[in-house]
């Protein structure tokens, strides 16, 4: 079984009855996303505000005919209403970057 996180670049790997991880670095964005404060007077409106304009990290996808997999990760944005930019991380079946 294979993870990431929506707020870290690492990836999780569960093998064998163990634990392991992998830091696949984003040239991108940053490797390490801030996640919302639960600071006194949270809305709902501000947390979804944040959901929409942090960077993201989304699930890793397995292509099993190239054996590659595949991360989509999203830079941040400035308003809700700018346009984002998508950046596409490669990687072998060791989680090693596919230059």
């Amino acid at each position: 079984m294979v993870l990431n996180h929506k707020y870290s670049s690492e990836v999780f790997i569960w093998k064998g009855g163990k634990l392991q991880s992998r830091n696949v670095l984003s040239t991108f964005i940053v490797n390490v996303i801030q996640p919302f404060s639960r600071a006194n007077g949270v809305t709902r409106e501000s947390r979804q505000e944040y959901e929409l304009k942090s960077s993201k990290f989304f699930p890793l996808v397995f292509d099993p005919n190239r054996e590659l997999y595949y991360r989509l990760h999203r830079s941040q944005l400035e308003n809700i209403n700018d346009q984002a930019d998508f950046y596409i991380t490669v990687m072998d079946v060791d989680f090693q970057k596919n230059r």
